[in-house]
């Protein structure tokens, strides 16, 4: 039943944003590019990535934080040109 909620909310945006496209009417375009994402991310979210919550950033951003430390080119000072 999820599934089929997901794709009728992404083909129901698919068809607005064809509409504005033949149309070409840019700022609508864009205002309804937040709801295509939207839409694509809340299936991506449950079917393609669903253990990528946020608790699963905050474990991976310390490990990588851990591993690299300070030698990742952010901590480190910029070097001088010659």
């Amino acid at each position: 039943m999820e599934w089929n909620a997901r794709i009728e909310a992404l083909r129901n945006v698919g068809l607005e944003v064809l509409d504005i496209v033949k149309r070409k009417d840019v700022k609508e375009l864009w205002d309804a590019s937040d709801n295509l994402d939207s839409a694509c991310e809340a299936c991506h979210r449950s079917y393609w990535y669903p253990g990528e919550t946020p608790a699963f950033y905050t474990r991976l951003d310390r490990r990588l934080r851990d591993r690299v430390g300070s030698s990742s080119p952010a901590a480190r000072p910029a070097s001088r040109a010659k």
